[in-house]
């Protein structure tokens, strides 16, 4: 597998934030880019890029002075891992946002396929506080899978951003992206406090749920995750409500939906099949569901997400080399 190596040291520390954004380049590997949109402010930059690669590959990011963001917008590639070398280098399952806090050395790999990820890079001095850098520092297991209904809203608020920016755009990032730092410390800080957990249900139970929503071809039912935890089922429910705040059945939604999002851009199938082949029993409901999640029809979807695609086949141009095949790991 091909491995690139990202040193932010060896670059002008003088040079503007712009330049982080062709910095995360460094860690993408061969692959064909369909789309790429990016916004920069003063103290944070992002960038969206839908790209697809033919094999698998690994890769390190480490930063002194950044810190990192990815949420994917699909679904990642089966074989998705992760882990810090300042945690020991377990490989653990990546989830849909990942974050890598400035200092740390982050080693990952990924299998084949297409992905659309959301990728956010915020300098540290943005928030010179001591509490919340230890907060950030200290949940490094935690940090291949954050979680968090506030986390998923101000990455998602960025990504609109980019997509359609407004009037003082790149001030709004870096207000969003100061947000996102003090809402990530507050979620590490909760998910490593054993004073501060809900409690209820074990990391171990946590990681096993996740890897099969994620990684499965199909929703799984309440009753396969119970047996997969060795709970029963009501006392699974109420675990994951006590340690997540939100129900299971929103999660694999969640997830599920995601991944329609994926299957809407990337296949011809119809609605219908791609709605049965996630768990719902109907069109009516799926359409009702993904209108509530993503603000749009499935229909309407689709269509905005292919035309975005052969507009950007066409016109994109990119001096830093994200147009001349390079991806993401």
């Amino acid at each position: 597998m091909a491995e690139r190596i990202f040193n932010p040291s060896q670059i002008n520390k003088a040079a503007h934030v712009r330049a982080s954004l062709g910095l995360i380049g460094a860690v993408y590997p061969s692959g064909n880019v369909f789309e790429e949109r990016q916004l920069v402010g003063s103290a944070s930059a992002a960038l969206i890029v839908d790209y697809e690669r033919a094999a698998p590959v690994s890769g390190t990011w480490h930063s002194s002075s950044l810190h990192y963001f990815d949420m994917t917008l699909n679904r990642r590639p089966k074989g998705a891992l992760g882990g810090f070398i300042e945690d020991g280098g377990e490989q653990r399952s990546v989830g849909p946002i990942l974050f890598a806090p400035a200092g740390h050395h982050y080693a990952g790999e990924g299998g084949c396929g297409r992905q659309k990820s959301l990728c956010v890079v915020v300098e540290a001095r943005l928030v010179n506080d001591a509490d919340i850098d230890i907060a950030l520092s200290g949940g490094l297991s935690h940090c291949t899978n954050l979680e968090g209904e506030s986390l998923r809203g101000l990455l998602a608020r960025i990504e609109r951003e980019v997509l359609s920016p407004g009037f003082a755009s790149a001030v709004l990032l870096d207000s969003l992206c100061l947000s996102l730092i003090v809402e990530t410390a507050r979620a590490l800080r909760l998910a490593t406090s054993p004073a501060l957990r809900k409690g209820g249900l074990s990391s171990r139970n946590l990681r096993i749920i996740e890897e099969r929503v994620h990684l499965g071809d199909a929703a799984p039912s309440l009753s396969e995750l119970a047996t997969l935890c060795q709970l029963s089922p009501r006392h699974l429910v109420r675990a994951f409500h006590a340690e997540t705040g939100r129900t299971i059945g929103d999660y694999v939604q969640q997830v599920s939906l995601d991944r329609a999002k994926e299957m809407l851009i990337s296949s011809c199938a119809p609605i219908a099949e791609i709605a049965r082949s996630i768990g719902f029993s109907n069109p009516a409901a799926f359409s009702t569901a993904f209108r509530r999640q993503c603000g749009l029809s499935p229909r309407s979807f689709r269509m905005r997400g292919r035309n975005i695609s052969v507009g950007s086949q066409v016109s994109h141009r990119d001096p830093r080399g994200f147009g001349n095949g390079q991806g993401k790991h």
